[in-house]
């Protein structure tokens, strides 16, 4: 009856993403995450990643960040014109590994993109840094 009334439905809505990784030698079992995918309910599938590929870089600093960037941005057409998300994104391998999908609320905010990213895809003295800051202005706050 509350659901008539409020137009709202009391099932929470639900989102996906995946975590992508770049395997600079698939044979070799290596691997680094690049990129996120998110396929939030009604809407085509989008990827996001570091424009710099900060963390790549670090690790694999002769890497082709132009054939990388094709990558990432082929793939984001193949998904604006494409159903099947997940076999979309596992076609790229074996360069591109994906997670299996994980759950979150629906929609994704522009804040959980970043948050996410920033799990996932910048390197850990960019995150530590954020978080610094972060307390610093608390503790001003306080």
């Amino acid at each position: 009856m509350e659901e008539e009334l409020t137009g709202v439905s009391a099932e929470p809505q639900i989102a996906q993403y995946w975590v992508l990784f770049l395997q600079p030698l698939p044979e070799a079992g290596e691997r680094i995450a690049v990129a996120l995918a998110f396929h939030d309910s009604g809407k085509r599938a989008w990827i996001r990643f570091d424009d710099r590929f900060s963390k790549v870089l670090r690790l694999y600093p002769d890497l082709d960040q132009g054939a990388l960037r094709f990558y990432l941005e082929s793939l984001q057409q193949d998904l604006n014109s494409c159903d099947d998300t997940e076999g979309t994104l596992n076609s790229y391998g074996p360069q591109l590994a994906v997670s299996s999908p994980r759950r979150i609320a629906s929609p994704i905010s522009g804040q959980v993109v970043e948050m996410l990213l920033r799990r996932y895809v910048y390197p850990p003295e960019e995150r530590s840094l954020q978080l610094v800051g972060g307390v610093e202005k608390l503790s001003q706050d306080r």
